[in-house]
């Protein structure tokens, strides 16, 4: 929650489902999830959120493997 001057109170939406695709094809619902790649490169992870509002974020980050 968050309060915004004395008398309003709002509520934050709570992230309510996790997806995460890690770009070699595995993927994970686990709120921290993890994940050993099998060969060196560069992957897309994709992360997607849904939230108490019905309201979809999703993220993506490169990740770049080394041996």
């Amino acid at each position: 929650t968050r309060l915004d001057g004395v008398t309003e109170v709002q509520t934050c939406a709570l992230p309510i489902f996790l997806f995460m695709e890690v770009g070699d094809g595995a993927t994970s619902n686990e709120v921290k999830p993890t994940h050993e790649y099998s060969n060196p490169g560069l992957y897309s992870v994709e992360l997607e959120v849904l939230d108490n509002n019905n309201t979809v974020s999703t993220s993506t980050v490169q990740v770049e493997v080394q041996q």
